[in-house]
């Protein structure tokens, strides 16, 4: 024989719940300016980026839940995609000779007053390039260049986020 109880309550009455949207547009491709070696390039068509903090948990007897954290090297790669001309070509002529540079992405959004914008400002102040690929079209030429974040000790940065908007604190 199977018992089995429920527990209830009543039905009470209750106002109506009025959500608060953000009346700030979301970043758009046409705000986004890309700097490779500090100079402004036009041709990109596509930004990729993965930021992995290979942060491992370790587990111990007598516990389901891990106990410590074992920080290891952080790892940022990425992806660029852009049209094939003189400017873009040096990508390819610095993937072939591994040189290091530069890579920011900044998205400028709508005003925050008189003084300010909404920025986003993603930086790896040293990259290198650790494939590169042209593909030939009857319309243009697409050169990718995978990349991957080298640990600069002039800034102490891997990677760079900078925020600006109106929260104080988060």
């Amino acid at each position: 024989m199977a018992v089995s109880s429920i527990l209830a309550k009543m039905q009470n009455s209750s106002s109506a719940i009025t959500p608060a949207y953000s009346t700030v547009p979301a970043f758009n491709f046409a705000q986004a300016q890309v700097k490779i070696g500090g100079n402004e390039i036009a041709e990109v068509e596509n930004f990729e980026f993965e930021y992995k903090n290979n942060l491992e948990m370790v587990y111990a007897l007598n516990s389901n839940e891990p106990q410590f954290s074992v920080p290891k090297a952080s790892e940022v790669h990425g992806k660029l995609e852009m049209y094939l001309d003189n400017t873009s070509l040096t990508r390819l002529t610095n993937y072939i000779a591994k040189t290091t540079e530069s890579i920011e992405i900044i998205v400028t959004g709508i005003a925050l007053g008189s003084a300010a914008n909404y920025v986003l400002d993603i930086l790896i102040p040293k990259a290198v390039y650790t494939t590169g690929e042209t593909k030939i079209t009857d319309s243009h030429n697409l050169l990718t260049v995978e990349f991957e974040g080298i640990y600069d000790t002039a800034t102490s940065k891997l990677l760079s986020i900078t925020l600006t908007n109106l929260l104080a604190a988060y």
